[in-house]
C-alpha cells in the first residue's frame, strides 16, 4: 500500500506499528543473490561436479539422444532462471546457458556444453582449420531464396561408408546458382558456407539486409580507385569486411549479389541510417570525364584569349612606335633609309635657288631664251637633283644627331618628300606656263 507521494505504508491490527517507506529504499532491500543451488541433467551426470562458483560443465550423449532436461534450482526465492528445462540437441556440440537474474537485477551465466556424438562424422578442412558438416538442419535458419536438398558427399579424403551415410543435406538457389551447406566448427559454432562440389571447396556464405534488400557479400574481380583499402565491420549482427569510400567516414563500399535477382554490384553503406544504394561508378566516372573535359576546354580558352590579348598589345605598342613625330613634324629616319628613299623615287624635283635665277631672269630673256634656259635645266635635272639630295642628307644628319633617341617612319618620311616633291612640279609647271605666256 502507497501513499499520495509514492511511500509505501505498513498496515497492521491491533497495535502493531506502521511504517513508510520510499520506493528506493525498497529497491535497496532486494536480493543480489543470482546462485544456482543445484545444476543437473536427467539421467546424466555433470563434469565437473556441481559448485555454486563452477560456471561452466559438460557432457557426452549418443547419438540417438535428440533431447534432454536440464533441472536447475535458484538459491534465491526472489531470483529467476532462464535456459533450463527440455533442450532439442544438435549432432556434435551444444552449448547451454542458464541465466540467473537476482531479485537486485544483476545476472549469473552458467554453461553446460552437451555433445551429441554423429554417426560418421564428416570432417572437412578449410584453412587449416577442422569443421564438421551438420546433418541435423532442423532450427537453422536457412538463407532467404534457398530451398532444402539433398546431395551425396564425395570427396578424396573422405572414406565411404554406405550410400545412406554420405547424403547430406544442402540448400540451394536457382539465382545466385550456389549450393550451401553447413558446417559446424570445434567449438560449436555454425555457419553456412558456398560448396563447390566439383573441387570440394568451400567459401563463408555471408548475407546481410537493409529492409527487403538482401546482399550476399562477394569478393569483387577488380577494385574502385575511390576504394582501395578495406576494414571490418559489424552489419545485421555479422563481420564483414566493407571498403573505405575516399573522402568520407559516413558511407563504405561493399560489392555483393542481390540475393532476389542474382545481379553482382557495389553497394554503398550509410553507416548512420544502416541503408544500402546501388553504387554506380560508370556514371560516377562518365561525369568525372565530362568535368575533366570542361576543365581543359576552360583552360584551352582561357589559353587561346591570353593568346590574342597578347597579340592585341603587340600589335598596339607597334603602332604607337611608329606615329611617334619629332618635334618639327619630320619623323627621323636612319641615314641609310634616306638614301635608299632618294635612290627609290625619280628625281624630278627643280631647285628653289634655279627658280630664283630664273624669276630674275625672265624680263632681260626673250622666250626663246627662256625656253632654251628651262630646257637646260631640264637637261641638267641630275646635278641639280644630286645637289639636292646631298643637302637633304646634311639636313636629315643634323636632326639625326640632335634627335637620335627618336625612331623615324620610313613610311612617313617618304610621303612627306612625295608631297614636297609634287609641289615643287607644281611650282615649275606653273613658272613653265609662266615663260610661255610671256
Amino acid at each position: 500500500m502507497y501513499d499520495d507521494n509514492g511511500s509505501a505504508v505498513g498496515v497492521s491490527a491491533g497495535s502493531v506499528r506502521l511504517t513508510n517507506k520510499t520506493q528506493a529504499e525498497i529497491e535497496a532491500s532486494y536480493s543480489t543473490n543470482a546462485n544456482l543451488r543445484s545444476l543437473s541433467v536427467e539421467g546424466y551426470e555433470l563434469n565437473p561436479a556441481f559448485d555454486v562458483n563452477t560456471l561452466e560443465y559438460s557432457l557426452e550423449v549418443d547419438n540417438d539422444i535428440e533431447t534432454v532436461k536440464i533441472i536447475a534450482t535458484k538459491a534465491d526465492y526472489n531470483a529467476s532462471v532462464s535456459g533450463a528445462g527440455e533442450i532439442t540437441l544438435q549432432e556434435g556440440l551444444n552449448a547451454i546457458n542458464i541465466v540467473v537474474t537476482a531479485q537486485k537485477g544483476n545476472k549469473k551465466t552458467y554453461v553446460v556444453n552437451i555433445t551429441r556424438k554423429e554417426l560418421n562424422p564428416i570432417e572437412v578442412n578449410i584453412n587449416g582449420k577442422k569443421y564438421f558438416i551438420v546433418r541435423k538442419t532442423e532450427g537453422l535458419e536457412v538463407p532467404n531464396y534457398y530451398v532444402s536438398d539433398v546431395e551425396q558427399y564425395t570427396s578424396p579424403n573422405y572414406k565411404s561408408v554406405d550410400e545412406k551415410s554420405d547424403e547430406i543435406p544442402v540448400f540451394k538457389s536457382e539465382i545466385s546458382g550456389y549450393t550451401l551447406i553447413a558446417l559446424r566448427d570445434e567449438e560449436g559454432n555454425i555457419g553456412f558456407y558456398i560448396w563447390d562440389k566439383s573441387n570440394d571447396s568451400y567459401r563463408l556464405y555471408t548475407d546481410i539486409s537493409s529492409g527487403n534488400l538482401f546482399i550476399v557479400v562477394e569478393e569483387p574481380s577488380e577494385l574502385l580507385e575511390e576504394a582501395s583499402s578495406t576494414k571490418e565491420m559489424m552489419i545485421s549482427n555479422k563481420k564483414v569486411v566493407v571498403y573505405k569510400l575516399d573522402g568520407t567516414d559516413d558511407y563504405v563500399l561493399i560489392y555483393g549479389m542481390n540475393a532476389e535477382t542474382g545481379e553482382k554490384n557495389w553497394y554503398k553503406y550509410d553507416i548512420n541510417e544502416k541503408t544500402f544504394q546501388r553504387y554506380d561508378n560508370k556514371l560516377l566516372n562518365s561525369y568525372k570525364n565530362d568535368l575533366d573535359k570542361f576543365k581543359k576546354l576552360v583552360y584551352m580558352l582561357g589559353g587561346i584569349s591570353c593568346f590574342f590579348i597578347l597579340i592585341i598589345l603587340f600589335l598596339f605598342i607597334k603602332n604607337v612606335k611608329k606615329n611617334k613625330i619629332i618635334k618639327n613634324g619630320v619623323v627621323k629616319e636612319e641615314v641609310e633609309e634616306v638614301e635608299e628613299v632618294e635612290e627609290e623615287e625619280e628625281p624630278e624635283e627643280e631647285v628653289i635657288e634655279e627658280k630664283k635665277e630664273t624669276k630674275k631672269k625672265d624680263k632681260k630673256l626673250s622666250k626663246n631664251e627662256k625656253i632654251r634656259e628651262i630646257r637646260d635645266i631640264l637637261d641638267n635635272k641630275e646635278e641639280v637633283v644630286e645637289e639636292k639630295v646631298e643637302e637633304v642628307k646634311s639636313e636629315n644628319l643634323k636632326e639625326f644627331e640632335k634627335d637620335e633617341e627618336k625612331e623615324l617612319s620610313k613610311k612617313e618620311l617618304r610621303r612627306l618628300e612625295k608631297e614636297r616633291m609634287k609641289k615643287e612640279r607644281e611650282e615649275l609647271k606653273k613658272m613653265q606656263d609662266d615663260f610661255l605666256d610671256d
